[in-house]
């Protein structure tokens, strides 16, 4: 998978304590395959990624409770490293709407090289 080009959201799940990858559950086998073979080859359980994974939230939820569209213009930027931890957490605190705005704008960039 190339996670600057592609969506990885609907392969992977983020242990919110850890920070670690792990397939997502409703995946079939084959596409379980592939994001474990991703984890693997991409060496994505790294301690530094992981923490970034666990500061990400952190971060949103910050904004949330501040609301400031400045920080919502970085967060949301389809270069910022974590978009999907970004959606995710957009997604489980009750915001679909600003996790689907963020996912438009991941999805209409230009790929990064």
């Amino acid at each position: 998978m190339k996670p600057d080009a592609e969506d990885l959201e609907p392969y992977f799940r983020i242990h919110p304590d850890t920070g670690r990858l792990e397939p997502h559950p409703k995946l079939e086998e084959a596409q379980s395959r592939r994001a474990k073979e991703t984890i693997r080859l991409c060496n994505l359980q790294r301690p530094a990624l992981c923490t970034k994974r666990v500061e990400m939230p952190m971060r949103v939820l910050r904004w949330l409770s501040n609301t400031e569209a400045t920080e919502w213009q970085e967060l949301s930027s389809p270069r910022l490293e974590y978009t999907f931890v970004l959606r995710h957490v957009l997604e489980t605190r009750g915001q679909p709407k600003l996790a689907e705005l963020a996912r438009m704008r991941f999805c209409s960039a230009p790929a990064r090289n």
